[in-house]
């Protein structure tokens, strides 16, 4: 960069020409505001110090400003809206002008130094040629006028002096000169609206420093005059609290006043015309109805007590203001003058206005760097000090200025004049910079400071730095300023607060005046840049950091950290928490929004609450209040339960105890909340019954439901079990109880106790009844004939055995029943006698009768307990049936004995029923009963409660079914098994494992027997298997005795092994049924069938057994038939046999890894077999595409293994015959091929073929297959270019200037940018290694040598062998990273060889048409080019725009060169002028200084000079030198530039000067120099002679038709055959850009392999069912097509019939398509097209239709997308082999004939 800057500083200087009035005109469209030209001249005269400023709006021309204006008749005045003016003229009576005034109109942009003054950009003036042409400035004597000269676009000034003191209208009021501005408007025009304009001066004056007064005229009429009166300034105490020095420490505030002032505007009837209308508010419309009455005393004595004040400040003392004098109206303030006539328009209507100002005095402390930056940006230095200043309206000025508006309606029209400074506290104030701007300030405030605008004076400056800066520092200022304001009126009002005796009323209007001022300040977002409200927002609230923003609240002003937002749910029991009052939520919802924001006041908090309830008891109804709060806080999802514990410890209760029974006593107690645990229900206690006391008062609980008493404030209902204890507690029962509620004493009050427990019993649950049990059960209170008894010792009445026993008896003589009952059943009353005596009285006797006995116990069963059920259920009392008696050994005394009746226990008994009795179950004995046995009865339904069997079970059916000797009876058990199956849940219970009996019936080799469920299935099948099969009638219950269908594959295994079919037909049975379960076969399973020798081969006796895994179900067509022996191949076993077959291993065909294991072991004996090199290459075209499915040991055995087949060229000694259909200028072939089986290392890549076409003799070349190139790649094989490096040598000198090379250099980055275009649209930015293709344009250099050799060195085996040969073109990379092209003698291989280094050195990937393309391209006509689709209009175009440019730059020379030649100096004086030049510069060079001089404007020699001193200018030349000892260089004479003279460049060499990142823009410095005249160029290198460039035109050169034809040789040498048997084929729609063409939108192909057709493979799609009956169907249709259409057409191509396939799919457009090189048929379109026509023998249609597929994929193989590089090839392809298509069709029509 230091060398860039020396050049520099050696260049020539030349002035920066401006266009004025188009600057003006810029500088202007940035004055987008309203009266910008009034505020400027108001701003003008401001900083002169003016007292007084007129504007004057004129109807006619003038040119003085004492000119005699227009009077009108007040009947008939215009409307000031329409009628045009003429003229407008400024005036004041400022300082007068002095002469660096003068200077500075002169010169724009340069602005006003005076720091103290507003004016900083200069532009301010200017402003008026917004409205006319040629604006007059007079000031005191001196007079100037602004003009275009000869209407041109620059400005000119001339200047005037006028007499002193020409009339007295060039004196002001004062006396003192005018300064006039006088304005020619450019076009006729309205003045601007009356009324906005009024509006607009009060609103400026408000702020100005020095203007007390402004007027408006229109012609000699008074519209409106505005003057200002200010007060004595009041001192504001500064809060110690406040930050008084900004962030940036460049300010300090030193002191804070307030400043009244009063406006006064006189407005003419004829501006009040065009006020604007609106509604006036509620509070005026009140005042306006009342105009001739009082105010309200509230607001009369406000408004009073401001205007005296006010008044008193400006009169220079106080009125009357004895209390006995009465208030005055609000009219008297504003003195309203005598009314004159209605329709006087030029009467002048008087209105006052009062404000207050305050203004902060600031001293500026800036860093040095700081202030020099400001004077960088603003041309003035900072002021020492200056202020900031804020207008605000308290609550009374607010008041008193909507009454006035509305009590008189000429005031108000006048006073709306003032609506630019009086805020309504919804809008925003302005800023002032001297005058208002657009930019608002946030709030109601109107502020005023030296802020540093935009150049248009509209808004404040915050993009530059340090201006951004000072302008933030001043908006500190502004919100401290603002929040001094405010605590000043808060004390105010805490002062007046804090008076004694003040009412309700006087508090609500002091919490009026808070709300005015916190609503005055409060911020909203400024515009139109947000930063000065949120600045001035941040500061106003920040600037004490020690004590918070004092605030209203209903307690009186105090800090917003002790202040609460308000909460109606809390107002009615919160007594001592301070909150705003609740009309602020609607008079300032957007304050209290923002207090919130910034968390100054908080909502009332938890703690808040708990410590006020702390401080008095709660009422009942205040606690109902607190309680419903509390409900609504847990409803929220933060709640936490714990809370209510605080609540509890922090509440008191004041209550009336609920349980007062004296009477005329009301005892009021105080209790903490957490001594209540319960409340009451009344539904289940009445309250008027005695209750504990830590109960909660029913007059509190009953507002509230039971759900939110216990969940929320966790008090829980009264229970009966806590109520019981209540009763029985020492307080109801001791000695000093009441006698009336003593449980134990009296009887009715135990009544009323029963008779609440009965009334909630069943709501109980049993826990809580035990309690209550518990608790009362042992207590003697239940009420009987014979007196209270415990419970146990009592009866029911219904008890009636015996007559002496305890009988319950209520008071009240009510029965028991119901819930009373239950209670009493509870407690223990009793029903029955015991059991055991009934038993005793029964039984005791002897024999009995079990019937009659159950008939008793169902009679008493509601009594019996479960204990006594119990022993019923373990007493063995019922007898069998059938069962005989046993008899008993006579006695001791040798007396026989009955015969004893054996007995059993219920749940060892079936009931007594027919089919039990079938099935030999044992059944009850009830035969001695009288009635049948139902089993509906009460006694059947008792004894199976007591366990008497109704169902026999699993066990026991399955038993009797598996009990061999009796079918009958098996066979019953099992139906009744299946039968009840469902019924009776046998389902659920039976389990193969659990009964594993032999009881199912089977057939196994034709007999029945018995078998477990688990040796049986039903599946007849199975029985080929040898295993037995379920009977027949039992088919429908195998899923119910859950018999499998089919064996386990485990002995589906076995058996197969064990017995394996000994014949095909049987084998085709098994199979057949083991393909149904082979998925139920293991992986193991599986593996070991696979080995196991189980299948038959042979139909002989026995058969050839083979293990699955060995066998085939056929073989490729395409494998040599010597390789088919290797394989066993099955008989044709049916469909049904392959599913188990293809599982076990079979496999349908050798697979590519089976054939590449014997390729690899013995590659010379699969050589053999093969039958010829061509198969054994389609083999490894095979295992190629499938190499890495291949096992890993098989790959790496590839890897030493010489499977591989090359090829080697060698010498013929016998010429080759040639066929007729051989072409005749191709290539004779240098030798024949041998091949040659070997390993990959051994093989070389053809990637270069014409680096290959030399040492094809010395090396084993690969086959030239894609797949197999990448195989042996992968396996060691190396590329032909990695052995083979190029070496180039050229001979003469590199001539970059030569025609050829210039002419070649345009050619060949021009054709070359459209082929990376292309090439980038083609495959991406990924393929070329610089993105954007035009940079060939700029880093591609062409030379011209005599001759190129090229020597080939191949480095292979440890063999070099060095190649020399001629080239005509080759491409380097220079030291810069620029291409270098250098060409030799024209022939026919230089595109070729230049296409070939270009794509090496551009492309990242280069593919094998790559350099064929851009062969073509180089050689084709940009004509042609455009004919095939490629867009050269670009070129053209661009070479279009270098001649007009030419053109135009000739054209700009010559006009040059006639100014200089009308400016240039004489010859008889330009010699006299270098010798004087030469006399003071007299090292300079003459022939320079005598250019130089000619380049001067007048006068000559004086510009030169001095242009000569500030320049380092060309020397005279130095004496010679010897260079090395050699020749002696002459020095080089300076060469003055010409347009036209253009530098030799030299030859590209290494020079560390031009490497690197600006060489390119050292080299343009260095061409500005020569060009400039101050270095010279090196003398010119002696140039080699070049060849003649024969019949070289700079035109395109047409594509040779040798080049033509070989493209289309490669094409058709790039067709190869296809190996896969699964094509996928994604054919996708590609867009060309500038040929505008797509390729047809057809669908994926997805093909599978069949069979071969004819020789060619023939493959289908998915959708076609059953492939193979395809073929053979349709065979003689596809003979024909390959036989009679394909291969002949293949043949009139020479393409190897290998490349050619067909396939056939169901649908889609899908006629042809090209797969990397191999090409594919549709047979569909076949027969629908051509079939019926070659069956009559009519080919030509087939054979033309397939002669242009098969071109146009052809086409495919040089160029992928159809763009017109394809039309091209698809053309030349046609064109190429059309003679032998007409022989062939020649031929066809022949044999047709």
């Amino acid at each position: 960069m230091s060398n860039l800057k020396q050049l520099l500083e050696t260049g020539q200087d030349e002035a920066v020409q401006v266009n004025q009035r188009a600057l003006i005109e810029k500088i202007l469209a940035r004055y987008s505001g309203e009266f910008t030209v009034f505020r400027e001249l108001l701003q003008n005269a401001d900083d002169a110090s003016a007292s007084t400023v007129e504007f004057h709006f004129r109807t006619t021309p003038s040119t003085s400003s004492s000119q005699q204006r227009a009077v009108h008749d007040k009947k008939n005045v215009p409307d000031l809206r329409k009628v045009p003016i003429t003229t407008i003229m400024a005036r004041n009576d400022g300082i007068v002008f002095r002469e660096e005034d003068w200077n500075r109109l002169k010169k724009i942009a340069e602005g006003n130094p005076d720091e103290t003054k507003i004016g900083a950009f200069g532009v301010g003036f200017y402003s008026l040629f917004s409205l006319c042409d040629e604006p007059l400035v007079s000031s005191g004597t001196k007079l100037m006028g602004f003009y275009w000269k000869n209407g041109g676009d620059q400005l000119f000034v001339k200047s005037a002096t006028t007499s002193e003191g020409s009339g007295e209208e060039e004196m002001g009021p004062d006396g003192k000169p005018w300064t006039t501005f006088l304005m020619e408007l450019r076009e006729q025009a309205p003045m601007p609206e009356p009324h906005e304009f009024a509006k607009f001066l009060a609103t400026c004056l408000g702020f100005t420093a020095k203007i007390q007064s402004v007027s408006m005229y229109f012609d000699s009429h008074l519209l409106c005059r505005i003057t200002k009166t200010l007060a004595p300034t009041r001192p504001i105490k500064m809060n110690p609290s406040l930050a008084s020095t900004s962030p940036l420490k460049i300010l300090r505030l030193e002191r804070v006043d307030e400043v009244p002032l009063q406006l006064r505007a006189e407005v003419s009837r004829w501006v009040s015309r065009y006020a604007p209308q609106k509604k006036k508010p509620a509070l005026v419309e009140s005042l306006a109805q009342s105009a001739a009455n009082q105010l309200p005393s509230s607001l009369a004595s406000a408004t009073t007590s401001f205007a005296s004040k006010m008044l008193a400040a400006f009169g220079g003392g106080s009125r009357s203001s004895s209390p006995a004098t009465p208030p005055p109206r609000i009219s008297e303030v504003h003195t309203p003058t005598p009314k004159e006539p209605e329709d006087d328009p030029f009467q002048l209507i008087p209105a006052t206005l009062f404000l207050r100002t305050v203004s902060g005095q600031l001293k500026v402390s800036p860093p040095t760097h700081f202030a020099n930056e400001m004077v960088r940006a603003t041309k003035k230095s900072l002021p020492a000090r200056t202020n900031y200043s804020l207008i605000w309206t308290g609550k009374d000025e607010f008041e008193a200025g909507l009454a006035a508006e509305g009590l008189d309606d000429k005031t108000g029209e006048a006073r709306k004049v003032f609506a630019g400074l009086v805020s309504d506290l919804d809008t925003n104030g302005r800023v002032f910079i001297g005058f208002p701007t657009f930019q608002t300030t946030g709030c109601a405030a109107s502020v005023a400071a030296r802020f540093v605008s935009t150049v248009e004076r509209e808004s404040i400056d915050f993009q530059a730095r340090y201006v951004n800066d000072w302008n933030r520092e001043l908006l500190w200022a502004g919100g401290v300023l603002a929040r001094t304001v405010y605590e000043e009126e808060m004390a105010t009002v805490m002062r007046m607060y804090q008076s004694k005796g003040l009412e309700d009323e006087g508090k609500k209007r002091l919490e009026q005046r808070a709300l005015h001022v916190m609503r005055f300040f409060t911020f909203s977002p400024s515009t139109p840049s947000p930063v000065v409200g949120s600045d001035t927002e941040t500061t106003f609230f920040n600037s004490s950091g020690r004590t918070s923003i004092t605030i209203i609240s209903q307690l009186g002003p105090l800090p917003a950290s002790d202040v609460r937002l308000p909460n109606p749910a809390l107002a009615g029991f919160l007594k001592a928490v301070p909150t705003i009052p609740p009309s602020f939520e609607i008079a300032a919802p957007r304050l209290l929004a923002t207090y919130r924001e910034k968390n100054l006041v908080r909502d009332i908090s938890l703690d808040d609450v708990l410590n006020d309830l702390g401080a008095h008891p709660l009422t009942i109804p205040e606690a109902i209040l607190c309680f419903k709060w509390w409900l609504g806080l847990a409803a929220n999802r933060s709640y936490s339960p714990h809370l209510i514990g605080k609540l509890k410890d922090a509440a008191m209760l004041s209550y009336a105890r609920d349980d007062t029974t004296d009477e005329g006593k009301n005892d009021v107690s105080i209790a903490p909340l957490g001594g209540f645990r319960t409340f009451l229900n009344p539904s289940v206690v009445a309250s008027s019954l005695p209750l504990p006391k830590h109960n909660l008062p029913f007059s509190l609980s009953k507002s509230f439901n039971a759900q939110d008493l216990s969940r929320v404030f966790q008090f829980e209902e009264l229970s009966l079990v806590d109520w019981t204890k209540h009763l029985i507690s020492p307080e109801l029962t001791g000695k000093d109880a009441n006698v009336d509620t003593n449980l134990l004493l009296s009887q009715p009050f135990a009544e009323k106790v029963l008779g609440a427990l009965a009334k909630s019993w069943s709501n109980m649950n049993a826990q809580r009844q035990g309690e209550v049990v518990a608790l009362l059960s042992p207590l003697a209170f239940i009420p009987t004939r014979q007196g209270p008894r415990v419970p146990a010792e009592t009866y029911f009445a219904n008890v009636d055995l015996f007559a002496d026993l305890p009988i319950v008896t209520l008071p009240s003589g009510a029965s028991v029943k119901g819930p009373m009952e239950k209670v009493l059943t509870a407690l223990g009353v009793r029903r029955h006698v015991e059991l055991q005596l009934v038993f005793t009285r029964l039984l005791g006797q002897g024999d009995w009768s079990h019937v009659e006995l159950a008939r008793y116990l169902v009679s008493v069963r509601d009594t019996l307990s479960n204990a006594e059920l119990d022993r019923l259920r373990q007493t063995q009392w019922l007898p069998k049936e059938g069962e005989a008696k046993v008899h008993q050994p006579p006695g001791s005394d040798g007396a026989p004995k009955k015969p004893k009746t054996v007995r059993y226990q219920a749940k060892q008994l079936f009931e007594p029923s027919e089919t039990f009795r079938a099935l030999g179950l044992p059944v009850l004995d009830w035969t001695s009963s009288s009635h049948k046995w139902r089993p509906g009865s009460d006694e059947a339904k008792f004894l199976f409660e007591l366990g008497l069997l109704r169902q026999p079970t699993v066990d026991q059916l399955l038993e009797v079914a598996a009990k061999p000797g009796n079918p009958v009876l098996q066979e019953k058990a099992l139906r009744y098994f299946l039968d009840e199956y469902s019924n009776a849940g046998y389902g659920s219970i039976y389990s193969l494992a659990k009964h594993a009996l032999p009881f199912v019936p089977a057939i196994l080799d034709g007999k029945n027997i018995y078998a477990k469920p688990t040796e049986v299935y039903s599946n007849p099948t199975a029985a080929l298997m040898g295993f037995p099969v379920l009977q027949n009638h039992l088919f429908p219950d195998a899923g119910r005795l859950k018999i499998a269908s089919d064996p386990p594959a485990v002995a589906l295994a076995a058996a197969l092994t064990k017995s394996p079919p000994q014949d095909i037909p049987r084998a085709k049975a098994v199979f057949g049924y083991l393909s149904t379960q082979v998925s139920q076969f293991s992986s193991s399973q599986i593996a070991n069938l696979s080995s196991a020798q189980v299948v038959p081969t042979t139909s002989t006796s026995p058969p050839v057994m083979k293990a699955p895994s060995l066998c085939f179900f056929s073989t490729d067509p395409s494998l040599p038939d010597g390789l088919k022996t290797l394989f066993t191949i099955l008989p044709d076993f049916d469909r049904s046999s392959r599913p188990f077959l293809v599982a076990v291993g079979v496999k349908e065909a050798p697979s590519t890894a089976e054939i590449a294991t014997m390729v690899v072991a013995n590659p010379g004996k699969l050589l053999d077999l093969s039958g010829s090199a061509e198969k054994y290459i389609s083999i490894l075209r095979t295992i190629a595409v499938n190499y890495r499915s291949l096992p890993a040991g098989v790959r790496s055995d590839m890897r030493s293994a010489a499977f591989f087949l090359g090829t080697k060229r060698v010498a013929s000694t016998s010429p080759t015959e040639k066929t007729l259909l051989d072409d005749d200028d191709e290539e004779e072939s240098s030798g024949s091929l041998v091949y040659e089986l070997t390993r990959a290392t051994s093989l070389v890549l053809n990637d270069e073929p014409h680096t290959f076409r030399v040492f094809e003799g010395e090396v084993l070349a690969c086959p030239q297959e894609e797949a197999i190139e990448e195989l042996a790649e992968h396996l060691g094989a190396q590329r032909i270019s990695r052995l083979v490096t190029h070496q180039y040598r050229t001979a003469g000198y590199p001539d970059e200037g030569s025609r050829r090379a210039s002419e070649l250099h345009r050619s060949v980055t021009e054709r070359t940018a459209l082929f990376l275009s292309e090439r980038l649209q083609q495959y991406g930015k990924g393929e070329l290694k610089y993105s954007d293709p035009e940079w060939i344009q700029k880093h591609l250099q062409v030379f011209e040598v005599q001759s190129i050799e090229l020597v080939l060195t191949l480095n292979f085996d440890r063999r070099l062998k060095r190649v020399a040969q001629q080239a005509s073109a080759y491409v380097k990379v220079a030291p810069n990273k620029d291409l270098q092209l250098y060409i030799g003698p024209d022939d026919m291989d230089f595109f070729y060889e230049a296409a070939s280094g270009l794509c090496k050195h551009l492309l990242v990937r280069q593919r094998a048409n790559d350099v064929l393309l851009l062969m073509t391209v180089l050689q084709t006509s940009l004509k042609n080019l455009k004919r095939r689709g490629y867009n050269v209009d670009r070129i053209l175009n661009a070479r279009q725009a270098a001649r007009e440019a030419a053109e135009a730059r000739l054209r700009e020379e010559r006009r040059q060169a006639q100014i200089r030649e009308s400016n240039s100096i004489g010859a008889d004086k330009l010699e006299a002028a270098v010798s004087q030049l030469s006399q003071l510069f007299p090292d300079a060079d003459l022939d320079f200084l005598r250019s130089f001089i000619q380049k001067q404007a007048s006068p000559f020699v004086e510009n030169a000079a001095n242009a000569l001193l500030a320049m380092d200018y060309p020397k005279k030349p130095a004496p010679v030198k010897q260079i090395g000892g050699g020749v002696a260089t002459p020095p080089t004479p300076y060469t003055p530039p010409t347009a036209a003279s253009h530098s030799t460049p030299s030859p590209p060499q290494k020079d560390n000067y031009d490497s690197g990142l600006f060489s390119n823009f050292r080299k343009k410095l260095r061409n500005d120099k020569g060009a400039g005249g101050m270095t010279s160029s090196a003398p010119p290198l002696p140039t080699a002679p070049r060849p003649p460039l024969g019949s070289h035109t700079s035109g395109a050169t047409p594509t040779s038709t040798d080049a033509i034809r070989s493209n289309v040789e490669k094409a058709i040498q790039a067709a190869r055959p296809e190996s896969s048997n699964k094509i996928s084929n994604e054919v996708t729609k590609t867009q060309v850009k500038e040929s505008e063409s797509y390729c047809d939108s057809t669908s994926a192909a997805n093909l599978t392999y069949v069979q071969d057709v004819e020789g060619l493979r023939f493959y289908v799609d998915q959708g076609v069912p059953n492939p193979r009956e395809f073929v053979v169907q349709n065979h003689a249709a596809l003979s024909r097509f390959v036989k009679l259409v394909v291969k002949p057409i293949g043949e009139v191509f020479t393409v190897d019939p290998r490349s050619l396939h067909i396939f056939h799919d169901l649908t889609g457009p899908l006629i042809a398509f090209n797969r990397g090189g191999s090409i594919y048929f549709n047979s569909r379109f076949y027969f629908a097209w051509h079939d019926a026509e070659v069956v009559r023998g009519q080919l030509h249609n087939a054979l033309i239709s397939v002669f242009h597929s098969m071109a146009h994929e052809l086409a495919h193989n040089l160029v992928k997308p159809h763009d017109a590089q394809h039309s091209f090839y698809f053309s030349s392809l046609c064109e190429t082999f059309f003679m032998r298509m007409t022989q062939l069709l020649t031929r066809g029509m022949g044999q047709a004939m």
